[in-house]
Formats: C-alpha cells, structure tokens, sequence
C-alpha cells in the first residue's frame, strides 16, 4: 500500500508501530491466506489490515522469486505494473474517501488491495513476457468511462459539512484519480488486449466504492 495522504494518519502510524507477533514464514503466509493469518496477528481491523501485508509480501516474494530464477528484467516489469495499479487503487480508495467526507473503511481497504493485488500479479506474471500490443478499443471505454465518472462527481451532502477544504481536497483528489488513470492508459497498449483489459478492470475497481452510493441515490431519486 503506498501511503494515501488524505486517508487517516493514525492508521500509516499503527501500520509503522506494530505490536511484536509471532513470527511468521512466508509458506505459512501463503498456506494459510489472509483470513486464517489474522491469528498470528488479531482480528481486529488493523490486525486483518497487517494480515493482508504478510499475504502480500510472501506472494510478492514467490512472484518475483519464480521470476528472477528466468529474468531479473522481468522481475522490474512485474514491479512497474505493480505500482500503477496499487496507485490507481489507492487514490480511488483517497477518492472515496473524500467522496464520503471521512470514513476508515477507505484506509483499510487500500491496505487490503495489497493482497488482491499480488494475487492477481501472480496470474499475470506467468505469461510474461508478453508480445507487444496495440490499443483496445475495449479497454480505451473501460478506462475513458472511468475517467468520465470520476470527472462528473460531485462531492456528497455530508462532505461538503466538513467545511471549504473539502471541496479543495475533494478536486484534488479527483485529479489524481483522472491523471492516474489517463498515465495506465498509455501504458496498457503495449499488452495484448485480452490482457490489458484485466489490468484495466483491476485498476479502476475501487470506484465500485462510489458507484454503488451514486446508484442508490439514483434509485431514492426515482
């Protein structure tokens, strides 16, 4: 998880300021998942938050060891796509987080991205290297219609109760989103399309954190 500014900062000083746990090796990681790791940790929602950053990180090492026994290069392209995607999730869970005008289940959720990340980081490792692509029409909607949402947002009733710098914060973050998603769009042409499609549908699925809100209002509305 990269640290998202606009999210609370006392869950980055938990994160940083763990309490001392059993020790944990990366088989047990990855035998045991997310959930059942939780007993190493606590069940708390900080504790399935560091529970997730240990799946993580044993999955990362798998990946990028199997990786690095073929291709060290390869191991720096997997970490390239690595980063795009947690960035554009992270700053859509920032996004909702505005959106909503505060709520730690945004912050949690970007800290659990991890997880789900190197999951399907490992799917997508498998085929690499893959031949050079050309730009998808499908995947140009899928990430166009993103940037579209995003751009027509509007900040919630309750945000906007929390004073003139919401707004400020919430604008702010809406250009980090768009511009995020305009940099992944450039980068995905150069996969084949059935793939960068994946990617794509990876990336902006943090927005179904506002969507289903937009879509209730659209039904009260009705």
């Amino acid at each position: 998880m990269r640290i998202i500014a606009c999210l609370l900062p006392l869950s980055l000083v938990c994160a940083l300021a763990e309490e001392h746990l059993k020790p944990v090796t990366q088989s047990q990681a990855l035998k045991l998942g997310v959930e059942k790791l939780t007993k190493f940790t606590n069940e708390s929602e900080s504790g399935v938050d560091q529970a997730a950053r240990l799946y993580a990180t044993a999955k990362r090492i798998e990946t990028e060891g199997a990786l690095a026994k073929v291709n060290l290069a390869q191991v720096m392209e997997l970490a390239s796509w690595r980063e795009q995607i947690n960035t554009c999730m992270d700053s859509c869970c920032a996004l909702a987080y505005g959106y909503f005008g505060g709520g730690t289940m945004y912050s949690h959720a970007a800290s659990r991205n991890d997880a789900e990340i190197e999951d399907f980081l490992a799917k997508f490792a498998k085929k690499l290297p893959y031949p050079e692509g050309s730009e998808s029409a499908e995947v140009v909607k899928t990430i166009d219609e993103a940037i579209q949402f995003t751009t027509a947002l509007a900040l919630s009733d309750d945000a906007k109760l929390n004073g003139d710098d919401a707004e400020a914060n919430f604008n702010k973050a809406k250009e980090e989103v768009i511009g995020n998603f305009k940099s992944l769009k450039f980068s995905l042409a150069t996969l084949p399309s059935s793939t960068a499609l994946k990617v794509a549908e990876m990336a902006t699925s943090d927005l179904s954190w506002i969507k289903a809100e937009e879509t209730t209002e659209e039904k009260k509305e009705k």
